[in-house]
């Protein structure tokens, strides 16, 4: 019952909220296995009984983010209680721990080599319009340093190219000539793309180019609509991976990495080796949206 008063109290994202719950529900069967009786909140989180229970999953060898997920819900969960009195006046306030999160290795090499890349022709199994956004969006990011929920949040206003400026969540950045070349093929292609949309210009710097379906709603989303952060992690991923099977060094490479060199200007603009691409002289077929 204290659980699901929790659980409903909680003004977090859903999957935040499913995180919780199955944490919980984790926490309660540990403790029903250990007793002979149905375990009361104070049972479960005493501190031994946590401790165990955190043990056991790293003896089972569960993934880092599931040990987390489970010492932040423990934490969340006595800090409720206590909040409401729900635990004995004596207990002593535990510290639960969090594992520390395994440091992330960023390959600024590859992303200076996709940087490169990005300056040629569209390669053959990824649409010139796809390409086209993409590269756009692997500069900025290389200019800016910016994640991809900021760079959703850019209007055409924020560009202003003439100058060599981007303007990301009010932050003012410069963007190499390089940069700025491959960002006005994006526009372009933006322009053609908006004129197949019934309705107004939505005004944000990046579109869908293809139709597709919400895949929480199943509705329809027509060309030209905004993309979302996830559509853009999404077409990033599926393009690194056809450039991956043709161009070495590329293989793998990250939004973090590209988006480290916001943080190192003049490695960003470091020479990198030329790339040839394959193309499709005929045209270029649909790829990833």
């Amino acid at each position: 019952m204290v659980v699901e008063q929790f659980l409903s109290s909680l003004d977090a994202a859903a999957s935040t909220v499913r995180q919780r719950r199955w944490a919980a529900a984790d926490l309660l069967a540990y403790t029903r296995g250990r007793s002979l009786h149905r375990p009361t909140l104070v049972e479960a989180l005493a501190p031994q009984n946590v401790a165990d229970w955190l043990a056991h999953h790293d003896e089972q060898g569960t993934s880092l983010p599931g040990r987390r997920a489970r010492a932040a819900t423990a934490r969340a969960l006595e800090a409720y209680a206590r909040e409401r009195a729900l635990l004995p006046a004596d207990a002593g306030e535990q510290r639960v721990p969090l594992p520390a999160p395994v440091p992330v290795e960023v390959h600024v090499r590859r992303a200076r080599r996709l940087l490169a890349v990005t300056t040629g022709s569209a390669p053959y199994a990824v649409h010139h319009q796809i390409w086209s956004r993409f590269t756009a969006h692997v500069h900025v990011l290389a200019a800016t340093g910016a994640t991809d929920a900021q760079l959703t949040g850019v209007r055409v206003k924020d560009l202003d190219l003439a100058a060599g400026v981007v303007r990301v969540a009010g932050v003012r950045h410069e963007l190499p000539d390089v940069s700025r070349h491959v960002v006005e093929r994006w526009l372009e292609v933006r322009t053609q793309v908006v004129r197949t949309l019934e309705g107004s210009d939505p005004l944000a710097c990046w579109l869908r180019v293809h139709p597709g379906h919400d895949r929480r709603t199943g509705a329809l989303a027509p060309a030209g609509l905004p993309i979302s952060a996830r559509g853009l992690r999404h077409s990033f991923t599926t393009v690194v991976g056809v450039l991956g099977a043709t161009v070495p060094g590329v293989g793998g490479v990250q939004s973090r990495d590209v988006r480290a060199l916001g943080r190192d200007p003049d490695g960003a603009l470091r020479p990198s080796p030329t790339t040839s691409l394959p193309t499709d002289a005929g045209g270029e077929p649909p790829g990833p949206s």
